[in-house]
């Protein structure tokens, strides 16, 4: 039996969300459904879009952080610097 990519891609997602439910469950977890939401949204087509969105985001936080430490070290007696 040859399955399409569509219903691979079904099954996976319907598994993980299984397992990810069973986990926040078995594990007490107050709120499991959020286990749920992260999986169903890490499945989606635009999943690579928002990946590389959140580590352009982490990398100018990170710059901006680097940066802001630099100007501490140069400038922390010059108030108006």
């Amino acid at each position: 039996m040859i399955l399409s990519t569509k219903s691979k891609e079904g099954i996976k997602t319907g598994l993980g969300i299984v397992i990810a439910f069973a986990m926040a469950m078995a594990l007490g977890w107050e709120k499991p459904y959020w286990a749920v939401l992260a999986v169903a949204i890490i499945s989606l087509d635009t999943t690579g879009q928002s990946m590389n969105k959140a580590a352009m985001r982490m990398l100018g936080t990170i710059v901006a952080g680097v940066t802001v430490i630099i100007f501490l070290a140069f400038f922390a007696h010059q108030r108006w610097m």
